[in-house]
């Protein structure tokens, strides 16, 4: 038997889209142009993320032009 719990459903997850789009997409966007934001492959052992995450906070950030 199918389960739909009530945050599957398509109108919920259309919101979070917009959402995203709307609040997220642009402070991700402007980190990027300042050139602090860090990407790291989470798709990794446990303790290769953590290396990465490490090295990613102890970088010095540069200050915004």
């Amino acid at each position: 038997e199918l389960y739909q719990r009530p945050d599957d459903k398509r109108e919920v997850v259309a919101n979070r889209i917009a959402v995203y789009l709307r609040d997220t997409l642009p402070v991700v966007e402007r980190y990027e142009r300042q050139g602090v934001l860090k990407h790291l492959n989470g798709n990794q052992p446990i303790d290769v993320v953590k290396t990465a995450l490490r090295r990613a906070i102890a970088a010095p950030v540069p200050l915004p032009v």
